[in-house]
């Protein structure tokens, strides 16, 4: 049965990132060495209720969208302000959520796989240009091993033996989850060659290294940010494993083009 209790939105962890043994795929996963800028430094003050959900673990979960099969599509409200997009949706757990976003791309939230049979430790935030699995969001977004804002599990939220709320004794984001994303798949394929030759330099002379960090300071990125409302966990417990019952949730998006005229763009 998952416990409610309020916690105030500005508690968060700063992630990092974890060696092998809890690492991820590189592949749209980020790295300290490519990490270009920091992570969007919102910061709103607001209260988020949260349910209290496991242990941590360095599970690794897949970009690649699964079927729908029929999943009931949230009921969102966008609006328009300052040139960002702004909405907010509702998801189930093990849902897929999924908001037009921009000229011709998909913001998605992608649920992940559990240990538990039939439910979602949490989503993978993704943006999909029409007709492609590449996520526009998990190839721009560092650290490329590790724990990353823009997945959210269910553990990130609990302490370590699952018996209480991650009080700062779990290095894990919380409830704002900042994220990059390029907007079409011809950056996509820039910035993936790019970030191959910088994540994996041997044997590559020092000119295609340097040539490589270029093309990544200058292909186009938005910034994103989603704030986690408010949750329910399930799976509580010393030697369980949590899960997601539902979440509430803020996003806003701003295109690269608003962000021209920024430090370090």
């Amino acid at each position: 049965m998952g416990l409610v209790l309020p916690i105030l939105a500005d508690a968060r962890v700063t992630p990092t990132v974890l060696d092998a043994s809890g690492a991820r795929s590189c592949r749209g996963r980020p790295h300290a060495a490519a990490r270009m800028h920091g992570l969007l430094p919102f910061m709103v003050a607001a209260c988020v209720t949260l349910a209290i959900a496991p242990a941590a673990r360095g599970a690794s979960h897949a970009r690649t969208p699964r079927a729908k099969s029929g999943a009931r599509q949230p009921a969102v409200t966008v609006s328009s302000a300052n040139g960002s997009l702004r909405f907010s949706g509702e998801v189930q757990g093990g849902e897929r959520f999924e908001r037009t976003v921009l000229a011709g791309l998909t913001f998605a939230l992608v649920p992940t796989d559990a240990q538990t049979p039939g439910k979602s430790d949490g989503w993978a935030i993704s943006l999909f240009a029409a007709d492609t699995l590449q996520d526009m969001i998990g190839i721009a977004t560092p650290p490329y091993h590790g724990v990353n804002e823009d997945v959210i599990l269910a553990w990130h939220f609990r302490n370590a033996d699952n018996t209480g709320p991650n009080q700062g004794d779990v290095n894990a984001p919380q409830d704002k989850r900042g994220f990059y994303f390029v907007t079409n798949p011809r950056d996509y394929a820039a910035y993936s060659r790019a970030l191959d030759i910088v994540l994996w330099p041997t044997g590559q002379a020092q000119g295609a290294i340097d040539s490589a960090q270029a093309v990544l300071d200058r292909v186009p990125r938005g910034e994103g940010l989603l704030t986690i409302r408010e949750m329910k966990l399930g799976g509580l417990g010393r030697g369980l494993m949590p899960w997601f019952e539902w979440m509430r949730f803020d996003v806003e998006l701003t295109p690269p083009l608003l962000m021209r005229g920024t430090p370090g763009r």
